[in-house]
């Protein structure tokens, strides 16, 4: 699957005016669901990060930051070596970023196969 601009955008703006407080239900903990809305925008701003360098959702980067410093457990976790391997928010899976040279490495195979 290709992760564009444009469907990154449709769903920016769809979310952007949902984040009435640092997190989705309130202003005092996050929940579950937080979690996994940070997963996803964290894949995101790997794959695109213009959009969010440029502040043009002002919100989700605020969202995004509330989550990361957020005192708890939270913020002693992605200080550590632990968050820089592996998925710890979502289910267990390898992480798109160490299959990237693999998924290269096929492609490239596949275009010399054709040619």
């Amino acid at each position: 699957a290709v992760v564009s601009t444009q469907s990154t955008g449709n769903f920016a703006k769809r979310l952007e005016p949902l984040l009435e407080g640092p997190f989705i239900m309130g202003d005092t903990l996050p929940i579950h669901a937080d979690y996994l809305l940070y997963a996803c925008l964290y894949d995101l701003k790997n794959f695109l990060p213009e959009p969010f360098e440029a502040n043009e959702y002002p919100k989700i980067n605020d969202f995004m930051d509330k989550f990361y410093n957020y005192r708890s457990p939270i913020r002693r976790w992605f200080a550590s070596e632990d968050s820089k391997e592996g998925e710890y928010i979502r289910p267990p899976v390898p992480h798109i970023m160490a299959m990237l040279d693999e998924i290269q490495a096929a492609n490239t195979n596949i275009q010399a196969a054709n040619h």
